[in-house]
């Protein structure tokens, strides 16, 4: 039950997070991003963890390491039209 209550109250936390990034000011907007989150979420409450797990993890990989590139490359380009 203590796990099942961690793993709704990050969910939550993270709805929040995502909804107050989208909508900082709060409102309708708001709460519709939240919503959106936590249904855009539920068709993938069918999938067991380990799949979930070793679907996003290497995805998560990728993306950080696109997001590195980009963080090495772009200063350098930015540098360069400077000149």
């Amino acid at each position: 039950m203590l796990i099942w209550l961690a793993i709704l109250t990050t969910a939550i936390a993270n709805a929040h997070g995502f909804a107050s990034r989208l909508a900082p000011d709060g409102g309708k907007r708001y709460r519709l991003f939240g919503l959106a989150a936590c249904l855009g979420v539920l068709p993938l409450t069918v999938f067991d963890f380990s799949s979930l797990v070793r679907f996003l993890y290497p995805l998560f990989g990728y993306a950080g390491l696109l997001l590195l590139a980009a963080m090495l490359i772009v200063p350098i380009v930015k540098s360069k039209r400077k000149i």
